[in-house]
């Protein structure tokens, strides 16, 4: 269908080129139009059959439909134009074909366009032609006169009546009636004239609006009779009339009718977003007991914030009990804890068990301790601001909360008991950090860190209430799309021809993010597979996941920039099967350098492209015996030795292994920048 349309587009330019092309040389070269045996008004014929077909292929590639009347019209109105710049005549009668093309022109409009570039170029016309005629008694003055005036009403079609056109028949009427040299006056032309113009401009009754019948219907009491109009005339009805009918018909109470509106979701939503009142709809499905129906309406009246109304109606006496819970859950699901909280005490005050056993699981009565503490304490709770709606991750250093805040989902970091204090040293950084995470599309979104040293001291005094209701908390872009360490599980993915460059893509994005956290002098310490997050999930194929990462339809980012340290500092943590030697000695003695992020990420590439850690066992047991006995002869530089490069022969070429090596290198100064690995793996990926 598309390829048509532009055919027809194409063909009916080129006829449309050639057509003024023939007519244009016709009319400057031919001889009189009056000879039509002459090649020059068979070329004149010819180029107006083109402008027919022109017209038929360029309305039909612009609507889908050829417009009969734009067809008809406009070769007309562009041959009167042809005419008047380019045929050898008077001026007055090419300013006629002119004034006449201006009104077949608007002819075609179904809505009055350019109206006021028509209503000057008339103006002026109109002007000359009484001149003209005033000065040469000239009737064909007239004439254009009246052509000039149908032209001028014609910009005003809105509110174009039928007898308008009798102005453009008065006025010239009038003119010829009127005689300046001797002045002479012929009073049945004038009058005559003046008859037609006064009628002309007689306004046209008003009809009564399809909407007003129906209102004045609906106060007279005949509510029936008011939908049904309603329903005939609906697609001529503005949504706001559509709304204040909505509005006034429930208004009237009438049970038996206001299923008009409930039944129509378009008018349940127009009533809704209006001011008018939806207290007397939630009645009438009151008594009618319709939970379902009761549900749909009070969850839109309450994600509108029209508590008042729900609270009117579910104060009433004949109110079901079961339904206080179904509007608790209604306040849960925006967020509106309180709200939530004052709807499950009143439905269990009236014996609704499935309420009382929500109330008793709430944080009033939740039973908490430290000594075996459960991240799911915290759904339902409110921290921050931050409605926690399930637990989406738990590590050795922190949970991630899925949460609702404002309209929109927000992942939550609440670092385990250890590293609460943690929390505290990022607070004087936080604001660098957030502005940091917005300076790259390839790192997770940081929106604030929350803390408070007094309730950090509660909590490690043993106060599990305000690690439930308080707890130091870290707010984050919500990443839905799984970490790259979930993609060494789709046996598709790794199995296909694109997983190495789907690796070296992520590699290169993420060395990228890198880039910007080292230019602002840290170091982020936890780079790693489960800390690089996809924004939506990867298909799995592998030539479409590569094309969504490759694209930035799907975008690896590096998270937990909570973890980050001052260059040079003592970094939180580590990881043992990505981190190196050097970083495990800064934990404790400071030191950290950003060749341990490079180290960390070539680790990571080691491990999507084989499925194993690069950090052999013996490396990862001297880090770990370490950490008891702050020993550095056990981080002896031997140790890189006993990893395995061997598992990328085959997998990836040469020139990829050798750089892997360098990134991973024993010595921290022989490693690339940040810069230098994102450019290395994006020249071989792309």
């Amino acid at each position: 269908m598309k390829g048509k349309l532009v055919l027809s587009a194409v063909l009916g330019v080129v006829a449309l080129a050639l057509s003024i092309y023939v007519s244009s040389f016709s009319l400057m070269y031919g001889q009189s139009l009056i000879n039509v045996s002459t090649i020059y008004s068979y070329s004149l014929i010819i180029s107006l059959l083109l402008l027919f077909a022109s017209m038929v292929m360029l309305t039909y590639a612009y609507s889908g439909k050829v417009d009969l009347l734009k067809t008809l019209l406009y070769p007309f109105a562009i041959i009167s134009l042809l005419f008047s710049i380019f045929y050898p005549t008077l001026l007055v009668y090419k300013l006629i074909s002119f004034a006449l093309s201006l009104s077949l022109f608007q002819l075609g409009f179904k809505k009055a366009r350019l109206s006021a570039m028509f209503f000057v170029l008339d103006f002026f016309l109109s002007v000359f032609f009484i001149y003209s005629y005033l000065s040469f008694h000239s009737i064909f003055s007239l004439f254009g006169l009246g052509i000039s005036i149908f032209s001028i009403i014609l910009t005003n079609k809105g509110n174009l009546k039928l007898w308008s056109v009798l102005m453009a028949i008065g006025i010239p009427l009038i003119m010829f009636g009127v005689q300046i040299s001797p002045f002479l006056i012929n009073y049945e032309y004038v009058g005559g004239g003046a008859l037609l113009t006064a009628i002309s401009l007689v306004p046209q009754r008003k009809k009564r609006s399809p909407f007003n019948k129906a209102i004045e219907m609906l106060n007279k009491g005949n509510i029936k009779g008011s939908i049904e109009i309603i329903k005939k005339n609906r697609n001529k009805m503005s949504k706001l009339e559509l709304a204040k009918f909505s509005c006034e018909l429930i208004s009237k109470g009438n049970c038996e009718f206001t299923n008009f509106v409930y039944d129509d979701k378009e008018l349940l939503n127009l009533v809704v977003n209006s001011n008018c009142s939806i207290n007397p709809l939630l009645r009438c499905l009151v008594s009618g007991l319709k939970a379902k129906e009761f549900q749909e309406v009070s969850k839109l009246v309450i994600k509108k914030n029209k508590f008042d109304e729900v609270k009117q109606v579910s104060d009433l006496p004949n109110f079901p009990p079961d339904w206080l819970f179904l509007i608790a859950r209604e306040f849960n699901e925006i967020g509106e804890r309180e709200k939530y909280l004052e709807y499950l005490k009143k439905a269990c005050q009236k014996n609704v068990n499935q309420a009382c056993v929500e109330l008793n699981a709430t944080s009033s009565f939740k039973k908490v301790s430290l000594s075996n503490w459960d991240p799911a304490a915290w759904k339902n709770e409110e921290i921050y601001g931050y409605k926690v709606i399930d637990v989406i991750g738990t590590g050795g250093t922190g949970y991630v909360l899925k949460s609702y805040k404002s309209g929109g989902y927000y992942a939550l970091k609440i670092p385990t008991l250890s590293m609460v204090s943690n929390v505290v040293d990022m607070l004087g950084e936080s604001a660098k950090l957030s502005e940091l995470s917005d300076r790259s599309n390839y790192i997770v979104k940081l929106f604030g860190v929350y803390a408070d040293k007094n309730d950090i001291n509660e909590i490690l005094s043993g106060n599990a209430e305000v690690y439930l209701k308080r707890p130091p908390v870290i707010a984050m872009e919500l990443m839905e799309g799984g970490s790259s360490e979930d993609l060494r599980k789709v046996t598709n993915l790794v199995n296909s021809d694109y997983w190495k460059l789907i690796i070296y893509s992520i590699v290169a994005k993420i060395a990228d993010a890198l880039s910007i956290v080292h230019s602002e002098g840290y170091v982020h310490c936890d780079v790693k597979p489960q800390n690089i997050l996809f924004s939506e999930k990867l298909p799995p194929y592998g030539l479409e996941a590569f094309n969504k990462i490759k694209n930035n339809l799907a975008k690896p980012k590096l998270a937990d920039l909570g973890s980050a340290v001052r260059d040079g500092s003592k970094p939180n943590s580590y990881t043992p099967y990505y981190a190196p030697l050097e970083q495990v000695n800064s934990l404790y003695f400071g030191g950290i350098r950003k060749t341990a992020d490079i180290y960390a990420l070539g680790a990571t590439a080691f491990k999507l492209l084989t499925g194993e850690p690069l950090n052999s066992k013996e490396m990862i047991d001297s880090m770990l015996k370490f950490e008891k006995t702050r020993d550095t002869a056990l981080l002896s530089p031997s140790l890189y030795s006993s990893r395995d490069y061997s598992l990328l022969n085959g997998v990836v070429e040469p020139k990829v292994i050798e750089f892997i090596k360098s990134m991973t290198s024993p010595d921290p100064n022989s490693r690339p920048t940040a810069e230098r690995v994102r450019d290395f793996f994006t020249s071989i990926t792309y």
